[in-house]
């Protein structure tokens, strides 16, 4: 009878100490996609700068277009900020559109 207790007191020891190091699942990181916005600046005379990316300084004439920080300026004023994806354009005339949206300087 005691084997027989010491016995299930021993394997109750045993399966408790597997349960416990027993790891738990982990989640795998995620990685956020890199931040990008693709712009157009329109000068005078047909010129035009073009492209996509984070961080811009652009010109295009004496337009200058500026995209930091996921807020964007266009001739010295600020616009306001822009989402993941967004499409920038500041026309021959200084006239700055957001996805097809025009925006007026804040």
């Amino acid at each position: 009878m005691n084997r027989l207790v010491i016995g299930l007191i021993s394997a109750g020891m045993v399966a408790s100490a597997l349960g416990c190091s027993r790891s738990t699942p982990t989640a795998a990181p995620t990685t956020a996609a890199p931040t990008s916005y693709s712009y157009e600046v329109r000068g005078e005379e047909g010129s035009v700068t073009l492209g996509t990316g984070e961080v811009i300084n652009a010109n295009a004439g004496k337009n200058r277009l500026g995209i930091n920080g996921g807020r964007v300026t266009a001739n010295g004023k600020s616009y306001g900020p822009l989402k993941n994806g967004d499409g920038v354009l500041l026309d021959r005339d200084g006239q700055l559109s957001v996805n097809g949206q025009k925006r007026q300087p804040e």
